[in-house]
């Protein structure tokens, strides 16, 4: 008798075991969660219902997803170097134009482009010049695959100075030519670090090869609060360009983040990056991914409900059978 109910029991105790496996495996069914892929990043683009603007606390993207990219310092060439972990990343379309939004935390607004010895906070979106194309070199691409970057730079949206007191407010100077761009050596020499715009569209063909692409349609904002910067980029999905991706709905493509902290004198190589991840440019309407993830989450509950009665019921006719 004893070893009757200890075979019931014992057969309890692996069907209540396989009874969970099966419940695990439902759950992640149904949520779409593939536990070897973990590592993996993708990003959609989703088409936003409602207009989109620059502003960074847009409604809109309270409805597109969140994906988190993890950064690391970059190695790869002098000077070394980077201090952000972690960027959020979000994208939308609507009416012809690419959004990409960036947050990430940092501690102290860096804005201050009044000396040589100031760095300033910034952030980059990297793609591969021509889309669906094999990924290029991480960092600036490479002779025959090029990049197209977009930067950002904090303090470049108040322009360069227009008078030599701005630099230095106890400076004193007998006379102070110009404001002419001549009387400004790096950007009359076409040096992009000193253009006076917050936002850049760039192009890259390798280590010593950036430049500004011929066609400037970038537009940016960002706003530092909470010890947190977001950065809003956006441009036309298609441009009349050779050197510059371009999009479109169904296409698919690659991109890369870097992160700058001025507070760490980081500048040039000395960034925080991350490996290419995916991003798909959906034809789909945000609200529409809501609203069959609202039914992906009922039919999880229903199907917990179930599983949860089931397991109950054997769990009582197990019990029943061990009392006889």
């Amino acid at each position: 008798m004893l070893s009757v109910v200890g075979s019931i029991s014992d057969r309890g105790k692996r069907i209540s075991i396989v009874s969970a496996v099966i419940v695990v495996a439902a759950a992640l069914q149904l949520l779409g969660v593939n536990p070897a892929a973990s590592q993996s990043r993708s990003l959609v683009a989703y088409a936003a219902a409602t207009g989109v603007d620059l502003d960074t606390d847009d409604d809109a993207w309270n409805q597109a997803p969140r994906v988190q990219v993890p950064l690391s310092a970059q190695q790869v060439v002098w000077p070394l170097g980077g201090s952000v972990s972690l960027v959020e990343v979000q994208s939308l379309h609507r009416d012809g134009v690419l959004y990409v939004r960036m947050e990430w935390n940092d501690a102290t607004r860096n804005d201050d482009l009044a000396g040589v010895r100031s760095f300033v906070d910034a952030a980059a979106v990297e793609f591969p010049s021509v889309a669906e194309t094999s990924v290029p070199a991480l960092c600036m691409g490479q002779a025959d695959n090029g990049v197209n970057i977009w930067q950002w730079r904090a303090g470049a949206e108040n322009g360069r100075p227009s008078d030599i007191t701005e630099l230095s407010e106890n400076g004193y100077v007998d006379r102070y030519p110009s404001t002419d761009e001549l009387y400004f050596p790096a950007l009359a020499a076409g040096n992009i670090v000193a253009e006076p715009h917050a936002v850049q569209d760039l192009v890259a063909t390798g280590f010593g090869h950036l430049e500004a692409a011929e066609q400037q349609g970038l537009q940016g904002t960002a706003k530092w609060e909470n010890d947190r910067w977001a950065v809003v980029f956006a441009r036309e999905l298609t441009e009349a360009s050779d050197e510059k991706i371009e999009f479109g709905e169904g296409v698919t493509t690659d991109l890369a983040f870097a992160v700058w902290d001025g507070h760490e004198d980081e500048r040039n190589g000395m960034k925080s990056v991350s490996v290419f991840v995916s991003l798909e440019i959906a034809g789909d309407f945000v609200t529409d991914i809501q609203a069959a993830d609202s039914d992906l989450m009922l039919n999880l509950m229903i199907s917990l409900a179930v599983l949860v009665v089931v397991g109950a019921g054997l769990t009582l006719m197990f019990n029943a059978g061990r009392k006889q």
